[in-house]
């Protein structure tokens, strides 16, 4: 299982509470962000922000992140 949280901004004060809520109710899961014009779904932007949840069906899939962004060491000053 993991979480993806797509935003039309990249700024931690808007979505701090959205992965503090996956690590308070789902501990140890991982989560990565993404930023977007917009969530699309019948190819409409429908919300700034958004959550999807990925269920693997079998506990043994795997997955491997390869690139992380560091949201503290990228501010802008």
């Amino acid at each position: 299982m993991y979480f993806q949280i797509f935003s039309t901004e990249l700024d931690e004060k808007s979505v701090r509470p959205v992965w503090e809520g996956i690590e308070n109710i789902f501990p140890g899961k991982p989560w990565f962000g993404h930023s977007t014009a917009g969530n699309v779904a019948d190819y409409e932007i429908t919300a700034d922000l958004s959550v999807t949840i990925t269920v693997f069906e079998k506990a043994s899939s795997r997955f491997k992140i390869l690139v992380s962004y560091n949201l503290q060491q990228n501010r802008r000053r």
